[in-house]
Order: C-alpha cells, then sequence, then structure tokens
C-alpha cells in the first residue's frame, strides 16, 4: 500500500505529494517534544458490482411513461401506464362536468402533457394505443403496485394516434377515443347528475391502459400524471338552431392507483440474468461496467475488499481519521447523461447486506455527490462523495467487516419513474478515477 505523508500545521497545512519530515516543536524549555503529521492513502481497492430489485413500486409517482425504448445492452424496454378517470366536482380544479339531458356527444379524447422526459429517437413517428380496462385497479398488500404488475383489459383498442413526439415542448398530446365511450359517459354523466362520485363512475369505466405499438415505436415518453395534466374530455353540443358546443372534463383520480408496467428481458444478457438484490454482478463479469439504471431496478455496490486490512496496523491508535473521499468515474458520459449525476443516491448497507437508508448530511438532507464536469472532454467527468463519518462509525471498534460498502442508486421517485442511468467504470486501469481516498492525522503518545 502506498502512503504520502504530508506536512500539518494546526490540521490545516497545504497537503504535497512528496514525504516530508514530521514538523516537530516545542514551547519552552523542559516541555514534552511531539510531532504530527499527514498520511493520505489512495490505493485501497474499489470493487464494484450490479445487483437487481426484484421489483420496483411505480404506482403514486406523478408519471406517466410509454413507449418502447431500445437498449444496445439489454434490448426492447417496454412501458405503459394504467390509470383511472373521474368526475371533476371532486377535484380541487376547474373543471366543469355538468352537463344538461338535451347534450349530444360529438366525440371524446384522452388529454395527455408531456413532462419532458424521454427516452430513445423521438425523431421516429410513434404510435399509440388507449385500451379500457375490465379489471380494478388494486394495490398490493404493502400499499402499492409493481412495475411487473399486469390488469385485464379489453383486446381491441378504444382509439389511436400516429404523432411525432414533442417531449421538448410544454405541449399535449390529444388522443381520439371511440365514440360510444364518449356516449356512455355522457349518459352517466346525464342519469346521475345530481349525485356523482368517482367511486361509482369507476364501478362503471374502471380505467385504461395506455401503450406503444411495439412495432411501431423507437421512444419512451414521459407524461405528468395529475388532474390538470392527465384528463379525459368529452365533446358535446345541444341541437338547435344557435348549436352551442361544450366541452366536459374528467381528470384523473386515485393518483395512488396510476402505475406504468415496465418489462424486459434479460435472459439473452448472460451475466444480467442472474442478478437478484442478494446476487451481483462483478464490473470484471460485466465488461468493467457497473450500472445503475432508473426502471429496471439495477444499482451498484461498491465495496474495499481490503479496508479490512487497515484495520490491523498499529499506527491506527494513534492515529483521527480527518477525510473519506470516495471517487467514481462515469463510463461513456455524453451530455445529455450530466444530469444523471446529480440524481445520484449513496445508501447505506444493512446488517444483512441489503440496502438500507439514504445517507444524510448534518442537516438532514440526502447526500449527493460533488461532480467535476468536463463538458468538452466527458472522459474527465467524475464525482466525488464525502463519507467520512460513516467510516469513521465503522472504525470506531478497529474492526472493518469484509462486505462492507455502500449502494448507489437513484432517489426513489427517479428509480420508478424514469429510464435515467448511469454507468460507472470499474476497471483497475491507471486511466479509472475511481479510488477511496483517506487523510489520516498521526500524533505521538
Amino acid at each position: 500500500m502506498r502512503v504520502s505523508h504530508i506536512c500539518f500545521f494546526f490540521l490545516a497545512a497545504i497537503l504535497c505529494g512528496c514525504e516530508v519530515d514530521p514538523f516537530s516543536f516545542q514551547i519552552g524549555e523542559d516541555l514534552v517534544v511531539t510531532s504530527t503529521k499527514v498520511t493520505v492513502v489512495d490505493t485501497i481497492s474499489v470493487q464494484l458490482s450490479t445487483y437487481k430489485k426484484d421489483s420496483i413500486v411505480t404506482s403514486g409517482m406523478g408519471t406517466i411513461l410509454a413507449g418502447v425504448y431500445h437498449d444496445e445492452l439489454i434490448g426492447d424496454i417496454t412501458a405503459r401506464s394504467y390509470f383511472q378517470v373521474g368526475v371533476a366536482e371532486q377535484k380541487e380544479v376547474s373543471m366543469d362536468v355538468e352537463v344538461d339531458d338535451s347534450e349530444i356527444c360529438d366525440s371524446v379524447s384522452l388529454i395527455l402533457q408531456y413532462n419532458q422526459f424521454y427516452a430513445g429517437d423521438t425523431l421516429q413517428e410513434q404510435l399509440y394505443h388507449i385500451y379500457e380496462l375490465t379489471e380494478e385497479l388494486e394495490e398490493d398488500e404493502d400499499g402499492g403496485i409493481y412495475n411487473f404488475t399486469g390488469f385485464a383489459h379489453s383486446s381491441e383498442p378504444l382509439g389511436s394516434i400516429r404523432f411525432y413526439p414533442r417531449p421538448g415542448k410544454n405541449d399535449e398530446l390529444e388522443i381520439p377515443l371511440n365514440k360510444e365511450l364518449g356516449e356512455d359517459i355522457l349518459e352517466y354523466l346525464q342519469t346521475n347528475s345530481s349525485d356523482l362520485s368517482d367511486d361509482d363512475f369507476v364501478e362503471l369505466f374502471k380505467g385504461f391502459v395506455l401503450e406503444a405499438s411495439g412495432s411501431e415505436s423507437s421512444s419512451m415518453l414521459g407524461f405528468g400524471a395529475s388532474d390538470t395534466t392527465l384528463f379525459l374530455k368529452l365533446y358535446t353540443h345541444e341541437p338547435g338552431p344557435l348549436n352551442p358546443q361544450y366541452e366536459h372534463f374528467l381528470p384523473l383520480t386515485n393518483s395512488n392507483l396510476q402505475y406504468n408496467q415496465i418489462t424486459y428481458d434479460l435472459s439473452n444478457v448472460a451475466a444480467f440474468d442472474s442478478i437478484t438484490e442478494k446476487k451481483g454482478a462483478l464490473a470484471s463479469s460485466t465488461d468493467d461496467l457497473a450500472y445503475i439504471y432508473g426502471g429496471l431496478g439495477f444499482y451498484t455496490k461498491v465495496t474495499f475488499p481490503y479496508l479490512e486490512n487497515l484495520t490491523g496496523e498499529s499506527e491506527l491508535m494513534n492515529s483521527i481519521m480527518v477525510n473519506v473521499l470516495l471517487y467514481l468515474d462515469p463510463a461513456d458520459l455524453d451530455n445529455d447523461q450530466y444530469g444523471v449525476l446529480e440524481d445520484i443516491r449513496i445508501y447505506e448497507t444493512e446488517s444483512n447486506g441489503d440496502p438500507g437508508e439514504i445517507m444524510v448530511e448534518e442537516n438532514g438532507s440526502e447526500m449527493t455527490a460533488t461532480s467535476v464536469l468536463d463538458q468538452i472532454y466527458p472522459d474527465n467527468t467524475f464525482f466525488v462523495f464525502d463519507i467520512t463519518d460513516y467510516v469513521n462509525f465503522e472504525l470506531a471498534d478497529y474492526y472493518m467487516d469484509p462486505e462492507f460498502g455502500f449502494y448507489l442508486d437513484l432517489s426513489s421517485s427517479k428509480v420508478a419513474s424514469t429510464l435515467e442511468q448511469l454507468k460507472l467504470d470499474g476497471s483497475q486501469t491507471a486511466d479509472n478515477k475511481m479510488r477511496l481516498e483517506l487523510t489520516f492525522f498521526y500524533y505521538d503518545q
């Protein structure tokens, strides 16, 4: 293990790259002479592995995901979204649902508003279908709906649309639906105008699923899932010489039941086909890469196989660890991914080896990395976590669990509502900026 000794004066010296004699000082005469020094250790091996959550709760995240994204490694990743709509009087929004008995249905559409998330080629035409659910949405026993869950729906679509995506615009997508649906909804509203409720409405109209045609989709798009960004719009008119026309809105309801089903197939990726929350794949078996992948539940574990050897050094008895920094090196980073670095979180390891709580700062905020960005030369970009307090806590009894490490993942909302991804360089080459850097303050007894 390479160790560089650096001068230290009153715990605030400038760190240098060479070794010098410890600074000795003496106050008065016949007093104890003490010496101090700072040592930086930066050659402890760092090991990366990719793990995968068995399932992800995607309900109640406020995001509609729909489309097919082709990943070069994994293949097609498909998302479809399930949701319900209700009657506007139950909402805290100004949307007219009152109808007159004489109104006639002209048409009905589903309105979606882009939330600016996308993945894939948005220059290609997209084909979406809307199906009516034949089975009511239900939460699992723990109060969520998971990414692999599906509910039965009609075999024929209520409506379809071909369009060119505009995810970067504050724009709406309007999907025409079968007029018979609009007539059924209008009849319900006219019959129950004095006693409208979401529960009664959902019993008759159980909900909808939005999906893209797998053969005619080259991107995945995100839309807002709230009562102002997702709703049915019912177009009607009254017969007569004036022919007044109306628009009635039925917005998203039971937002906790709106969820995204995300499916993919790992059988063709041998290294990933068997990974779980308990069994990871070393970066050395996946082309020296470790993965963080929203929507799929991939996350990275960082371990330090030889850190426990440090606890056996007698010099630790006369030292204080003043700084521990974890440097990580993104691989194949492009300009569109810089924002992902801000979304990476570091999680503690539970005693059973599972990911624990997100590590927090002294003020209680979630710990984030300090990013060093180079948008001209992305290969020079890296990010750093200050994990001093956590490592000091682990070393307090001069013992380090061989499985000690951290988990890196997106925040829970990003995991469930995006396909944000980050690959980390897990190689042991000199070019890799990945390292664990420990700074000790040594003193004489």
